[in-house]
């Protein structure tokens, strides 16, 4: 028999996605999982469509309390696991129905603590393509952590073993936790396998926290990049170029939300994103593993305002056409 998997999906005012996400989940090919719902405290009908979900299934368990945040709920639901495996679904988000069984499947193959698959962001109306590109990448730590600095540090799309997240919380009263902490928790591990196939769905949506106007919190951004960063050089000296690479990607993706929104201060506000980025930048502008979409946003950002609010909006073109050099 498969061994039990817990799922831990933070609820907050998703009353919109809820149902998206929860069909997804209970639809899962996997046999023997467990659904941890965690109503962090919602405002909307959220808290009451988890108690409708819990009435319905067996497999979930809810637990309302009161508003924490997303690393304060993520924690309370691994200490009401019951399973050794746990894996973070974000409740406005969806996963395909063999999500549970790759998980599985990888980390069983490979006898690892951790096991990743691919996502992919889409707008809300997006058309779901299925992708694949077979690959299957066992790595020790070092090389883990580049993977995860150049690509996605988000909590979700893994399959973990539950005493690495009991002993590596993520923090609390912080946003963007997922980048102070994945990198922390890879660290503790030997090795660990990333798999090709997209299994997760990363809905983008207004009022969402990547997409929340800018305020103090949400420089929160720059905190988790120079604790990934401070972690990286003292633990891992070799993966600090990558680890630099993540903290421009933290500029471009303050300056994007900067750009997105209708924000006071807006000057001030990019020059410390130009700031921070220009410090790290001209470490990794040679690096050939750092992608060359960062660099090119970089540059931009440290053009200054005025250059970054025109060319900014052609990013994704320039980017399309990188991949096709």
């Amino acid at each position: 028999m498969n061994p039990l998997i817990s799922l831990v999906i933070p609820v907050y005012n998703v009353e919109k996605y809820l149902d998206k996400c929860m069909k997804s989940v209970l639809a899962q090919t996997y046999d023997n999982f467990e659904v941890i719902l965690v109503d962090d405290g919602s405002t909307d009908n959220s808290g009451k469509m988890c108690d409708e979900y819990a009435d319905m299934d067996s497999k979930v368990t809810v637990y309302h309390k009161a508003n924490g945040g997303l690393s304060d709920a993520r924690n309370f639901g691994v200490e009401r696991c019951n399973a050794d495996l746990v894996s973070f679904i974000d409740s406005d988000d969806y996963v395909t129905v063999d999500y549970l069984e790759y998980l599985w499947y990888l980390m069983k193959k490979y006898n690892v603590d951790i096991a990743c698959a691919t996502a992919k962001r889409i707008i809300e109306t997006s058309k779901i393509k299925n992708d694949d590109n077979g690959s299957e990448i066992l790595l020790d730590s070092s090389e883990a952590i580049k993977r995860i600095c150049y690509t996605s540090c988000s909590a979700c799309v893994r399959l973990y073993k539950k005493q690495l997240l009991v002993d590596n919380p993520y923090p609390e009263g912080r946003l963007y936790e997922d980048l102070a902490a994945t990198c922390k928790i890879y660290g503790n591990i030997s090795k660990s396998v990333f798999g090709g196939k997209t299994i997760y769905y990363w809905v983008q949506r207004q009022g969402g926290i990547t997409h929340s106007e800018i305020d103090k919190k949400q420089y929160d951004l720059f905190w988790a990049a120079d604790e990934q960063f401070n972690y990286i050089s003292e633990n891992f000296p070799g993966s600090e170029s990558a680890s630099r690479t993540r903290c421009v990607m933290a500029s471009c993706d303050f300056v994007t939300r900067l750009f997105g929104g209708k924000n006071k201060d807006m000057k001030q506000h990019f020059k410390y994103a130009k700031d921070y980025a220009k410090k790290h930048l001209k470490y990794i502008i040679k690096d050939k593993s750092t992608p060359k979409h960062v660099i090119i946003s970089g540059l931009t950002i440290c053009m200054g305002y005025t250059a970054s609010r025109i060319l900014w909006p052609f990013r994704q073109r320039i980017r399309k056409a990188i991949r096709g050099i």
